[in-house]
């Protein structure tokens, strides 16, 4: 499932587009994202992709939660690469959205999709789950589900695919390569 309500991705776009414009390319470069705990030596795990970057900064979308119990500062890991710092700069709770900023990264950022989804819609996601492993999964939007009390729906189920603890944070994209959300969390088969 994906905590996401439509109009805060278009502001969270729109925010990208005014600090980095954000270019379109169809690759999704993702990083492992670390996170050491603020109250002890524990580390956190999740997934992140990048998207947004300038000559200054590269920005990284993850989940609220991976990032919730550090203190401000992550490690991200992309493939090949060495790793690298980062700093969280913004998290929402409610929308379980955050980003980190870090170093300019040298890959294209992941274009963000405006388009909503529909049922049926393919899609492809990947995490590096708790072993740091990345793994990708294929599946389809088969269910959208509201914010309890009602009201717009703010989440999508994509079968076909588990999520694994580690993979929160991940891209979703559509078959063009869009971001369409972040993976949040799995049961039953379907994430």
């Amino acid at each position: 499932m994906v905590s996401m309500n439509w109009r805060i991705w278009l502001l969270i776009t729109e925010i990208l587009f005014s600090l980095c414009g954000v270019t379109h390319g169809i690759e999704v470069p993702a990083c492992r994202v670390t996170i050491p705990d603020a109250s002890g030596p524990g580390r956190s795990h999740g997934s992140g992709v990048l998207v947004a970057t300038d000559e200054a900064n590269s920005y990284i979308l993850t989940n609220a939660h991976v990032v919730r119990d550090g203190n401000g500062s992550a490690e991200l890991s992309f493939p090949s690469t060495p790793t690298r710092p980062g700093r969280v700069i913004a998290s929402d709770e409610k929308w379980d959205v955050a980003i980190i900023q870090t170093d300019p990264c040298k890959s294209d950022p992941t274009p963000i999709s405006v388009v909503p989804l529909q049922r049926g819609d393919r899609l492809m996601a990947g995490g590096f789950g708790k072993e740091g492993q990345w793994r990708d999964m294929t599946g389809q939007v088969s269910s959208f589900y509201g914010p309890p009390g009602g009201g717009e729906f703010d989440m999508f189920e994509m079968v076909g695919g588990q999520a694994r603890q580690g993979d929160s944070g991940g891209p979703i994209a559509n078959e063009r390569g869009e971001l369409v959300g972040l993976i949040w969390g799995s049961s039953n088969g379907t994430s």
